[in-house]
């Protein structure tokens, strides 16, 4: 159990570092259940992201429909 803990923290700053949509995702991902703490949720969120709420996805590319 704790590999597979150490495992898991360990793979989220490779997945959410990129300034990709696959990093917003992650990033989102990881914001939502700290959003949905009781009563310090949204101050544990300002903290940890520096802002009310992860940024928004990426927009996508202007030749795309």
């Amino acid at each position: 159990m704790t590999l597979f803990a150490l495992v898991l923290f360990e793979s989220f700053p490779g997945v959410s570092l990129p300034a990709d949509q696959l990093g917003g995702t992650g990033l989102r991902q990881a914001g939502s259940p700290l959003l949905s703490i009781p009563l310090v949720g949204t101050h544990l969120s300002a903290f940890l992201f520096g802002g009310d709420r992860a940024p928004p996805p990426p927009a996508p590319p202007s030749g795309s429909r």
